[in-house]
């Protein structure tokens, strides 16, 4: 098993794409939680057999400032969706930018 971990680096640079071996219930929930404290926008847990089991993607609440700031955006708040159904569009997207074996 394995988790994969995607970030997309703006236009100027390349993706950012690692991946994890994992041999235990601890070492996955390493992986994953330090994928979530980076706040990596994509991150895919993988069995042996590189069959996707479920995807997190990285939800972002952003608002517009205030004064002389209004027309930027701000990030205001952040959220992983776990998504594990793939026919949707969402699980499709992330698991073509994700790097398998």
């Amino acid at each position: 098993m394995y988790v994969s971990t995607f970030e997309d680096c703006g236009p100027y640079y390349s993706p950012l794409r690692e991946t994890h071996e994992v041999q235990d219930l601890k070492s996955l929930i390493f992986w994953v939680r330090e994928s979530m404290e980076q706040k990596l926008q994509y991150i895919g847990v993988f069995d042996d057999g590189g069959t996707c089991k479920g995807i997190w993607n990285l939800e972002v609440d952003a608002e517009y400032g205030e004064g002389e700031c209004y027309d930027e955006l701000y990030i205001v708040g952040c959220a992983y969706d776990l998504v594990r159904d793939p026919e949707s569009w969402s699980f499709q997207y992330a698991l073509s930018c994700l790097p398998t074996k």
